[in-house]
């Protein structure tokens, strides 16, 4: 640590400035802690600052991993290079090297306000490079054969009705409650919201269609865990395909793609509305996130046909000939300035 030291400052330490940085390294002010006790002291304080409980999880589930490589290594002898070697030796994406990497930076942020250490070691490694992974979403038809897949699914299909026509994110979708649907609205609480800012989402008329049937006073709109959200959606997709492989002609299988039901809510909003301000507000977004993302990933034909999607028109499938596109007759869609 002191040949970094003196590698930093381009020249041999004095006497004094070495005896300096010992006892700042080797005595920091706050006592030693070794990684595994200041592991345990950085996740309590992160319970107690009333973070997202699934949040909450992926830290405690990187702390298990980070423990089997620093457990009895004290936090003011842990290096950049002790740190950067083992992100290197993760087998995993740049995405999660860089995950692990805030996590770290982060965690002896907060071992420096204990004075446990006397520098933050991971500050000075750098994040991987990331290619930004290319938005995806359902075509209109593989959006109505999940529909059509879900309709008797009355555990499933408001919360999936929900994300595909107002966009909400899986996590604030498995947090709804009833009381918070309102007749032409949804609201996302702060609490819920993943932005920590409360918003209302304004439900179309083809989204109260979908909703009438199973709406209730109060109750979550989806009663158990966002996993378990996850496995009935691969279990829909499932259904969807093999009701698709048994059509003549066969249909093509829908392949999920990563948070494809807000991307797809997204996109189909904004290009039908053709408002910017109107589609981040609905989505929680800013503009320039939302021009990154989702600008011009549809047409307004087919977004057209996207918002007149109902219980009735999606059941039977039926593949809709690009002759056909553009000539049903739409309900009048609401826009709400906010």
């Amino acid at each position: 640590m002191l040949d970094a030291a003196a590698a930093k400052a381009g020249r041999r330490l004095s006497l004094t400035e070495a005896v300096g940085f010992f006892l700042r390294h080797a005595l920091p002010h706050g006592g030693t802690r070794v990684f595994k006790e200041a592991a345990e002291e950085f996740l309590a304080n992160r319970q107690a600052k009333n973070l997202k409980p699934r949040y909450l999880v992926n830290l405690r589930s990187q702390f298990r991993r980070l423990e089997a490589k620093f457990s009895d290594a004290k936090v003011n002898v842990i290096t950049t290079q002790m740190i950067e070697s083992w992100l290197n030796g993760l087998n995993g994406s740049a995405k999660t090297r860089n995950n692990y990497l805030i996590t770290l930076r982060t965690f002896f942020d907060f071992c420096l306000k204990q004075k446990w250490c006397s520098e933050n070691p991971a500050n000075a490694v750098d994040k991987a490079a990331l290619d930004e992974a290319p938005t995806e979403i359902l075509s209109v038809d593989e959006a109505a054969r999940l529909l059509a897949s879900a309709q008797d699914d009355a555990a499933l299909l408001p919360a999936l009705a929900i994300q595909l026509f107002a966009g909400l994110r899986r996590s604030e979708v498995c947090a709804l409650d009833w009381s918070e649907v309102r007749d032409d609205l949804i609201e996302v609480t702060a609490a819920k919201a993943k932005t920590r800012s409360r918003r209302v989402v304004t439900i179309q008329p083809n989204l109260a269609a979908w909703l009438q049937p199973f709406r209730q006073i109060q109750g979550r709109v989806f009663g158990r865990s966002e996993d378990a959200y996850n496995e009935s959606l691969r279990a829909l997709v499932l259904a969807a395909n093999e009701q698709g492989a048994a059509e003549t002609p066969a249909l093509s299988p829908i392949r999920w793609k990563r948070n494809c039901l807000r991307h797809t809510a997204a996109s189909m909003h904004l290009a039908f509305f053709e408002s910017d301000n109107l589609t981040a507000l609905q989505l929680g977004h800013g503009i320039e996130v939302l021009h990154r993302h989702y600008k011009g990933l549809v047409g307004k034909v087919e977004a057209s046909r996207y918002w007149s999607l109902r219980p009735k028109s999606v059941c039977p499938i039926k593949q809709i000939t690009p002759e056909e596109r553009g000539i049903h007759d739409l309900p009048a869609l609401r826009v709400v300035e906010g």
